[in-house]
């Protein structure tokens, strides 16, 4: 049996190619994030050449990459040094400990790090021979699944504060209930001639099959719309970087970013927190001038974990099962690989409770 040390478990984990999409993880894949957050201290305060101190990003890492830091994030690297095979349950409760009141993390994204972690150890264990003094046996936390979904009003309302691109890219996220990296790096090679189908590569898919997309009749307008926009860019931008932008559906047309994509991760920046934030105060305002108290049904709840991107495909799924359709038929439509997986995106909304419930009326 071999000794190694937690980091050098993580390198040869991150470089084996995934089961479903047979490549190696990306850098940032959230298995390659997630464990290099456990195996390395991050700096937390940065101190500048000029002295200035900061609050360390990667962002100012690249801007500034001969800072000199003054303080870690000491919720980072806890198994930095250690022995793979010194791992056992207590340090995994003390990692949850830690994400849950340091980090203030809900239990459904300390699952997705207990994932990893199990994960990692049985590769160990099983790839790289490591002799486990206890093995440890992770237990995943009881899910509690996002309960908000979009009402039309609201979904309308959000819509009228977002900046253009992320109203395109959240109009077809409703349209068509796909991912956050499927829409916002939707390439036009995935799309037919006629604009009226998309079909998403195997290796683009969590699920790891190819998802052929049918477009209605609002999200071919709206690839009309894009497909416009990318005709006008391809004849004013001529340079192989602009060129090679314009491969995606949903890109920028303001500098310094022009043609090129939203990265996923930036879909839901602070322009989307702002735009919920004023949605909200619009409808606290409209409230106040007309003399009423807050209908707290209409608010948005603010927050990436209550309302992110992904509550499209939530309200695109609930959506379609209040208009009537069969679960085979959403799972159909939706890319889902199981009911199981539909099941969790439909919601039990009020409109559809009281649609059954009066079902029983007269009976009595």
């Amino acid at each position: 049996m071999e000794s190694i040390l937690f980091e050098e478990a993580v390198a040869e984990y991150v470089g084996q190619p995934t089961k479903r999409r047979n490549r190696k993880k990306a850098a940032d894949d959230n298995a390659a994030r997630t464990l290099d957050w456990m195996s390395r201290k991050r700096p937390s305060v940065v101190v500048l050449p000029d002295g200035k101190e900061r609050i360390y990003s990667k962002r100012l890492e690249a801007q500034h990459p001969d800072f000199t830091v003054k303080a870690y994030d000491e919720t980072s690297g806890l198994f930095a040094g250690r022995d793979m095979g010194s791992i056992t349950n207590r340090d995994v409760l003390k990692m949850e400990n830690v994400l849950r009141n340091d980090k203030g993390l809900t239990e459904d994204t300390i699952n997705t790090y207990r994932t990893y972690l199990q994960a990692l150890c049985n590769f160990a264990r099983n790839k790289l021979c490591v002799e486990f003094k206890l093995f440890p046996e992770i237990e995943m936390a009881r899910s509690t699944e996002r309960q908000f979904v979009f009402s039309q009003d609201q979904a309308r309302g959000l819509l009228r504060f977002l900046d253009p691109l992320r109203q395109d890219l959240m109009r077809m996220a409703l349209l068509i209930g796909r991912r956050k990296s499927n829409i916002a790096l939707m390439r036009w090679k995935w799309v037919n001639q006629a604009l009226t189908q998309v079909v998403i590569p195997a290796d683009e898919t969590k699920n790891g099959c190819a998802d052929t997309v049918y477009l209605s009749e609002d999200a071919h307008e709206l690839m009309r719309k894009r497909l416009e926009i990318h005709q006008r860019l391809a004849l004013q931008y001529k340079s192989d970087r602009h060129q090679r932008g314009l491969e995606y559906v949903f890109v920028q047309e303001e500098a310094p970013h022009t043609c090129m994509p939203l990265q996923p991760n930036s879909v839901t920046n602070k322009s989307w927190k702002k735009a919920v934030r004023l949605y909200n105060q619009s409808i606290r305002i409209s409230a106040e001038h007309k003399g009423k108290s807050v209908n707290r049904d209409l608010l948005i709840p603010e927050g990436n974990y209550m309302c992110g991107f992904h509550t499209a495909r939530h309200t695109f799924a609930t959506n379609l099962k209040d208009l009537g359709t069969d679960d085979l038929d959403l799972q159909m439509v939706g890319g889902w690989r199981s009911l199981n997986s539909v099941a969790r995106y439909v919601k039990k909304t009020e409109g559809r409770q009281r649609a059954h419930l009066a079902k029983l009326d007269g009976m009595l």
